[in-house]
Parts: structure tokens; C-alpha cells; sequence
């Protein structure tokens, strides 16, 4: 995985952002990350870029697409 590209989403007009459902987990060594991405064959390529969106929380992008996301210290964030 690339290093998180420090960023942040900012708009120009308002309006409905929706991001498809990520069916597929899973973890780094350690519970260090999780990552979900929305099917198996992303898994297939490198991903181009993550784009950090907010503490610990990065977008995947791959080939000008965002195809899922990473979570940095789940274990802080989900019980």
C-alpha cells in the first residue's frame, strides 16, 4: 500500500455523495489496519493512491476510481 497522501474532501457545490458498499475485509498483521474494498478483484492491481480523509480514515484510489478504504488502529475506533 502507498503511503496516506495527506488530503481532504472539499466541494464546490453541494450534493449527494454516495459510496458504494465494500463487502470485502481485511486486516494487517497485528489488527494494525483494516482495509475494505469493494470486491476481490481490486486485490488484483496495486492501489494507485490513499487519500487520507480524516484521522486514521484513507480512501483507496485505483486507476482515477475510489475503490475502497483504510481504517489505521481499528481497535481505538470499533468495540
Amino acid at each position: 500500500m502507498p503511503v496516506v497522501l495527506a488530503g481532504g474532501l472539499r466541494a464546490d457545490e453541494v450534493q449527494d455523495f454516495r459510496h458504494e458498499m465494500c463487502p470485502v475485509l481485511y486486516r494487517a498483521a497485528g489488527d494494525a489496519e483494516l482495509t475494505c474494498v469493494r470486491d476481490l478483484d481490486v486485490l488484483d492491481e496495486p492501489v494507485d493512491a490513499r487519500i487520507g480523509i480524516a484521522p486514521d480514515v484513507a480512501l483507496l484510489v485505483q486507476n482515477g476510481a475510489v475503490v475502497g478504504w483504510s481504517l489505521t488502529d481499528p481497535a481505538r475506533y470499533l468495540t
